[in-house]
């Protein structure tokens, strides 16, 4: 199996967490005690749907996002995946991880700061806004494990490589 087949299998993985992340955002939403502010059910709804949908289109769609992140391959017979490349899958999966996580939580503070301000203490909107600045740093290295994972992989390995000895 090539890298693509490896990504797929690990994007399917990666929707069936973010679909969780899902469930329990709409359980907080349809079971949620004690909160009465309109605007964060709102905000909690629409993180749900978002999170649906994205959950949705990794499922549906993992080979065209698996093409997209890894470089295309020829048609190779079928191999045992060598410690490289699987390296490469878990920083990948490490950096979808990132993403999804602090997606989560990102568009619920957004919309929760621009959509919602009126039922947010002025502390609270300072904490939020550090909290997006945070969640936005996340998502960059996440994307940035993601789409450098080949050169990340062989930086790792060259810091594993034994060190080669002078024989004079």
């Amino acid at each position: 199996m090539n890298i693509q087949s490896y990504l797929v299998i690990a994007i399917r993985l990666i929707a069936l967490v973010i679909l969780v992340f899902a469930a329990r955002t709409l359980f907080w939403y349809f079971y949620q005690p004690g909160i009465s502010t309109q605007g964060i059910d709102n905000s909690l709804l629409f993180t749900g749907l978002v999170l649906v949908g994205f959950g949705l289109v990794c499922w549906f769609l993992p080979q065209s996002i698996a093409y997209y992140i890894s470089k295309p391959v020829a048609k190779t017979p079928v191999k045992a995946i060598d410690a490289t490349s699987l390296l490469r899958i878990l920083v990948i999966f490490l950096g979808f991880y990132f993403v999804v996580s602090s997606l989560v939580s990102l568009v619920r503070l957004i919309l929760q700061l621009y959509f919602f301000p009126e039922y947010l203490e002025f502390d609270s909107i300072n904490q939020i806004k550090l909290s997006v600045i945070y969640l936005g740093f996340q998502i960059v290295v996440g994307l940035f494990l993601v789409f450098k994972n080949y050169w990340i992989t062989q930086s790792l390995v060259k810091i594993n490589a034994p060190e080669k000895v002078d024989q004079d």
